[in-house]
């Protein structure tokens, strides 16, 4: 093999083979190897098999929410099609989609698998949506969402091990997304066991096929913390002493001007027995003078 660069252009021969790019070359070898090049880094559907998309979202107050997608390419969506199809006459009915959406999440849920603190935890899930480009018995792509939510304990560190081993064939692109919500710490986040000596904190996991062996570790593990929110108090305590503040400026600026007012009309005062009198200015200065 020779490599021979041009125009700023990676290139590579292989023996009585045409030039191609190292990327090209890349994917040659994934598929000779009995592989296939990995997808992009987000949902999507493949011509032939089907991809799987996992989002665990760590919420304060000690809330997880699992958010999970099936993708189903054209081929194999077609075989699906038209076993859901029970009537026969070539389109899904809103029944036979919902009825397809549930046979397809009660597959999923057989094979994933979530634990909390090293105890394993139900998922119930919500009632799955069905998306169909167009209701005919055709090669078509599906997708199927659902969700579910658990609860763990809040204000000490959480250990999550979730595995996704669903057998729907053909499987395509596997991906486990971490998303730490507003106050989450995120300690840990690692494929297989954690190490705390090392730890990463991998927040996308992508994985392509099936396993490939009964042995072989898919499972994530990740370890977070909720941290408390900063206590309020002296901050209201500063609003309260601020707006105290205000209020006494605002009663002597209206007694100031009290003042000024009355100094031009009553202030002088005349007592005489039984008698109180409120004397404006000028006449009180002509007594007094």
């Amino acid at each position: 093999m020779h490599r021979v660069l041009a125009m700023g252009q990676s290139s590579c021969y292989l023996r009585g083979m045409v030039p191609c790019s190292w990327r090209a070359a890349l994917t040659m070898a994934l598929v000779i190897l009995g592989g296939a090049a990995p997808a992009p880094g987000h949902p999507q559907f493949t011509l032939s098999v089907v991809n799987r998309y996992s989002r665990l979202a760590l919420m304060p107050r000690g809330q997880v929410r699992l958010t999970y997608t099936i993708m189903v390419g054209d081929i194999p969506a077609f075989n699906l099609r038209r076993g859901a199809d029970r009537d026969g006459d070539g389109r899904l009915s809103e029944a036979e989609g919902a009825a397809l959406a549930r046979q397809l999440l009660g597959e999923a849920r057989a094979g994933l698998r979530l634990e909390a603190n090293g105890q394993p935890v139900a998922l119930h899930f919500a009632e799955p949506t069905i998306g169909l480009a167009g209701d005919a018995v055709a090669p078509a792509a599906l997708s199927v969402d659902t969700s579910a939510s658990v609860r763990v304990a809040s204000g000490q560190v959480q250990e999550l091990r979730y595995e996704d081993r669903v057998g729907l064939a053909p499987a395509g692109e596997i991906e486990i997304l971490v998303e730490p919500g507003p106050g989450i710490e995120l300690i840990e986040s690692c494929q297989g066991a954690p190490r705390p000596e090392q730890p990463q904190r991998i927040t996308t996991f992508r994985f392509y096929g099936p396993p490939s062996s009964s042995l072989s570790d898919r499972s994530i593990t990740v370890r977070f913390l909720e941290r408390a929110p900063p206590s309020l108090v002296p901050h209201r305590l500063l609003l309260l002493a601020g707006a105290g503040l205000m209020g006494l400026l605002a009663l002597a600026g209206l007694g100031w001007r009290r003042y000024r007012r009355m100094k031009g009309q009553l202030v002088g005062i005349r007592c005489e027995p039984g008698f109180l009198h409120f004397l404006p200015w000028r006449r009180y200065r002509r007594m007094k003078g």
